[in-house]
């Protein structure tokens, strides 16, 4: 029989196991032609040789016949332990020898165990981390709604983690500020004071993105000055606390917190790890969310632009009509995006023509239904033979209270043509005034407006200027996204090289002069795209 303390019952443990030590001591014992043992601080056995036999079961200093000397064993802490060895076949200078060595071998033995045990761990760590990936990945595989996404992400992590408690709070559209989006809560109303805290310590992880582990409330003020900041918690019962930020790169979308009550175990390393990565699939999935819905908006967005395209091309005139001594052309250049352009003409039973030159505001569906509508009433008031006054008029009256609802307006310019005397009629409700070169003293003139928009005022203060075009004299009419358009540096064309072109060019046909104004327009932004629609109309007298 060997010495054992046989009446205890705690069991036997060492960082080493114990056939590696009963390997070692063999080893020596063959060396050394002596039989080894060690044992613990309570003299009970770890691992002998195989021939290291005694005659009683008495602690071992009680035994005459053999030698013993301590083992260091520094990375062990405070564990002692003895070799011991037959003092027939060996001397205590052998003893400590042999003790020194296997010191060294087993301190690096130890050593290797723990760095094993901590490599199996950190891979336990890292299976559970790719095995939550999966399994939430998994679930949310086909899942596109937000609330659904945090819902299902609140209770693996609350399944997961353990937690008694969990918030998510998410940024606002419009500014920085965390509001609560959901939450699980299984804390009393004695316990506000613990959400209260909650949500500081989540505003701190949020503004500086650092996740915060709370093992319990003790930590508080030093994690406060950790934040260069003060703020008294309110809460007056321990708590453990994990917030981590859920961010796709740099962009910053909110914090998820969870939390345990005092009768729970603290959060540790490993919690902090699972609740980053729980936060990262959260991020990920409230990212790509998003990014399905601004798709979703900007499909819709494309598809209304193509429908109030398709309403403009339509409203155009398909045909110019030949009137006599007159030199008409006209030209739409539409924009990257729908304006609200409006250019139309026809003629009179008598041979004379009436023109219209308009621009609703904005720039979407809701600005071509608008100009539709202004097309109808402005035609029909051309085909009862109204002057352009009377026109503009009865639009605004028709139009003021469709306007006014949808907070849009109308600019508009018309005129009428006496094609035998060369006389015009122009009224002109806030559009652009209208530009008219006399060839006769080689000078541009402007007739300008003082009327307001239509569709800013019940009823609509205008009148009609009256002018005579003489031979080679030009008018020209125009929207906005002509003077309007802007170079690299953001300056704008503006009038005046409106009005230095038309005069460089006031020899040529109407078509020609429009199409060299908009090569020139072209030139001067630097592109071929435009912000607004343009439009051009050209009468020259001939």
């Amino acid at each position: 029989m060997y010495p054992e303390v046989a009446e205890t019952r705690e069991p036997l443990h060492f960082p080493v196991p114990e056939t590696r030590l009963v390997d070692w001591l063999e080893t020596f014992a063959r060396i050394c032609h002596c039989q080894f043992a060690i044992t613990d601080a309570r003299d009970r056995v770890l691992a002998r040789t195989q021939d290291f036999l005694y005659d009683d079961t008495l602690p071992f200093e009680a035994f005459q016949n053999l030698v013993s000397t301590d083992l260091t064993l520094e990375t062990v802490g405070d564990y002692r332990c003895k070799l011991w060895a037959d003092a027939s076949k060996s001397s205590p200078d052998l003893v400590r020898n042999v003790a020194a060595a296997l010191s060294r071998i087993l301190i690096q033995e130890i050593s290797h165990e723990t760095e094993m045990e901590s490599m199996s761990q950190e891979i336990l760590a890292r299976y559970e981390e790719v095995n939550l990936f999966y399994e939430l990945s998994e679930e949310l595989a086909t899942i596109f709604d937000e609330k659904r996404i945090i819902e299902i992400i609140l209770n693996k992590a609350r399944e997961i983690l353990l937690a008694d408690a969990a918030w998510v709070y998410l940024r606002g559209e419009e500014d920085e500020q965390l509001s609560l989006f959901a939450k699980y809560c299984h804390l009393d109303r004695g316990n506000i004071a613990i959400q209260a805290d909650i949500k500081v310590l989540c505003e701190w992880s949020y503004r500086e993105q650092q996740a915060i582990l709370v093992e319990s409330i003790e930590d508080l003020p030093q994690i406060a000055r950790d934040f260069e900041t003060f703020y008294l918690f309110r809460s007056e019962q321990n708590f453990s606390a994990l917030t981590s930020p859920i961010q796709v790169r740099e962009k910053k979308m909110g914090v998820f917190a969870i939390a345990r009550l005092h009768e729970s175990e603290p959060f540790n390393g490993q919690d902090h790890r699972l609740m980053s990565a729980i936060s990262s699939i959260m991020a990920v999935s409230l990212n790509t969310c998003q990014l399905i819905d601004k798709a979703k908006k900007e499909e819709i967005a494309r598809k209304e632009i193509q429908i109030a395209s398709s309403i403009q091309q339509n409203l155009l005139p398909r045909e110019t009509p030949k009137i006599s001594g007159i030199d008409l052309a006209s030209k739409y250049i539409a924009a990257n995006k729908v304006g609200g352009d409006y250019l139309d003409y026809l003629t009179d039973e008598k041979g004379n023509l009436y023109f219209v030159v308009a621009d609703v505001s904005g720039h979407n569906i809701g600005s071509a239904i608008i100009m539709s509508s202004s097309r109808s009433v402005i035609r029909m008031s051309m085909f009862q033979g109204r002057e352009p006054a009377d026109i503009l008029r009865l639009a605004n009256q028709v139009l003021y209270a469709d306007l006014d609802r949808s907070e849009l307006f109308l600019s508009a310019i018309v005129g009428y043509l006496d094609a035998a005397t060369g006389e015009v009629l122009l009224a002109n409700a806030g559009h652009n005034p209208a530009l008219i070169w006399r060839a006769r003293q080689n000078a541009v003139e402007w007739i300008m407006s003082d009327t307001f928009f239509i569709g800013l005022e019940p009823e609509l203060d205008i009148h009609n200027d009256r002018l005579l075009l003489r031979k080679n004299d030009i008018l020209l009419l125009y929207t906005d996204g002509l003077v309007e358009a802007t170079d690299a540096q953001g300056d704008r064309y503006e009038s005046e090289r409106l009005a230095h072109m038309v005069e460089a060019l006031a020899d040529l046909s109407s078509r020609d002069i429009i199409e060299r104004i908009s090569d020139d327009v072209r030139r001067f932004m630097g592109r071929n795209d435009f912000d607004d629609d343009i439009s051009v109309l050209i009468l020259k007298k001939i």
